[in-house]
């Protein structure tokens, strides 16, 4: 799988910050993420792993994924526009 490209700004600093996170939840150690890698099916994540990811994303950038949307998410590229497009006009440093 290739890695994601032309994103925003803030979608690669979130990208960069969501691979830290991914490792952490899922005890992996993967340099990068796939662009169109799926959280069960290519990073083996259970309900609770997702549960936990999410969690661990809304403390990390600040923001707040609402159920109804978190549970739609099911490729890493959906959590992190989920996570980017609630960061416009704030920088990424002002979110970790």
């Amino acid at each position: 799988m290739s890695t994601i490209n032309n994103l925003s700004d803030n979608a690669q600093l979130v990208k960069a910050h969501l691979c830290t996170i991914v490792n952490r939840v899922t005890h992996q150690n993967m340099s990068e993420l796939p662009a169109e890698g799926h959280l069960v099916k290519d990073l083996g994540m259970d309900s609770l792993e997702m549960l936990e990811l999410v969690m661990e994303c809304e403390k990390e950038f600040q923001v707040v994924i609402p159920d109804r949307e978190w549970t739609s998410i099911t490729r890493i590229q959906d959590l992190i526009h989920a996570i980017s497009r609630q960061l416009p006009g704030r920088t990424l440093e002002h979110a970790a």
